[in-house]
């Protein structure tokens, strides 16, 4: 617990700081868009997102962003001793840039053909 605690109380760099808020953003850009997306005659292809639509709407906003923002932080908690975490945040986030304009894309087609 002791680690634990001394990891947490190193303080985050300003430049990892605004990565991790970038791609807190794109995440719940993400789930918005998903949920639009389907609202426009889609589906979702992954099976835990799907499960928590299941539940509903709000149990799948609140557990998208939530089990995305526990590993994007840990990530940067990470990211204070391992360079490496830093380079995986940095992947993270042009994932989930690629996938925002792939969203805007099929929102704009979605809008065009109606």
């Amino acid at each position: 617990m002791k680690t634990i605690l001394a990891t947490l109380a190193r303080p985050i760099a300003k430049r990892t700081y605004l990565l991790v808020l970038a791609v807190l953003l794109l995440n719940v850009f993400d789930a918005y868009a998903s949920l639009y997306i389907i609202r426009l005659d889609s589906r979702e292809l992954n099976p835990v997102n799907l499960w928590l639509m299941g539940l509903g709407t709000d149990y799948f906003l609140c557990g998208k962003i939530f089990i995305a923002a526990l590993l994007i932080l840990a990530l940067a908690v990470r990211a204070k001793k391992v360079p490496s975490a830093v380079h995986a945040l940095w992947i993270v986030f042009v994932i989930y840039a690629a996938n925002a304009a792939y969203q805007i894309a099929i929102i704009g087609y979605w809008l065009a053909i109606r």
